[in-house]
């Protein structure tokens, strides 16, 4: 922003400069900045109210879109946004149509049982932990052209061997490529041979097709 000194020693606003770095927060800006075009942030972080802001004319080649805001009215018209972070369910509905990742900061399953993404091909759930199967089928409903999934597992063997048998199966995701997760099976320890346990325990063991995967101890990654 540049200013002025004026006669009574206080500043004069002249004109904003656009913003030159990629990423961005709007409690970055100036308060009462609200008409600068931003044409280099590809990034933008929403951690205040935005109302009235006329972001996606501002903001015209946003890529990433971060949610952190309550009250989020006026998040729409961002022709370039391909992936979406937020823990707002609503704004999920109103954006899904356009955005093919979504990262998901919500730790509650019930809020998304009545979404239906079929755009979104990559999928990551930051606070979200899988105790139950049903979990893994409802996400089948709610993302059917998943691509890729990062999520966490609580510590439970069971669901967990019976949770990778599903996520494999192609019938429910015939696009299904990559998973990235923690390692619940303490008990293996073999890791170069993970490849064998997952063909053992899991549904690809009738499937043909060739896959890699790769484990730790502590995370476990398989690509299809």
């Amino acid at each position: 922003m540049a200013c002025q000194v004026t006669s009574n020693h206080s500043y004069s606003y002249l004109y904003t400069i656009s913003w030159p770095l990629e990423e961005c927060s709007l409690s970055m800006l100036a308060k009462d900045d609200t008409i600068s075009i931003c044409s280099n942030v590809t990034s933008l972080v929403v951690d205040i109210p935005c109302h009235d802001m006329n972001l996606s004319h501002r903001f015209p080649h946003i890529h990433t879109l971060t949610v952190r805001a309550t009250y989020t009215s006026g998040l729409h018209g961002f022709r370039r946004l391909r992936h979406l972070i937020t823990h707002n369910m609503e704004l999920i509905s109103c954006l899904a149509p356009q955005i093919d990742t979504l990262t998901l900061t919500n730790a509650n399953s019930s809020n998304f049982k009545s979404l239906i993404c079929s755009n979104v091909h990559h999928l990551t759930m930051s606070k979200f932990f899988i105790d139950d199967v049903n979990n893994i089928s409802l996400l089948q409903q709610r993302f059917p052209n998943l691509h890729s999934l990062h999520v966490q597992f609580r510590s439970n063997l069971t669901v967990f061997r019976n949770s990778l048998d599903l996520l494999f199966n192609a019938q429910q995701w015939p696009e299904f490529k990559l998973l990235r997760t923690n390692w619940i099976e303490h008990s293996f320890c073999d890791y170069n041979s993970i490849k064998v346990w997952i063909a053992d325990n899991t549904e690809l063991k009738s499937r043909s097709i060739p896959f890699h995967a790769d484990c730790d101890g502590e995370s476990l990654i398989v690509w299809l």
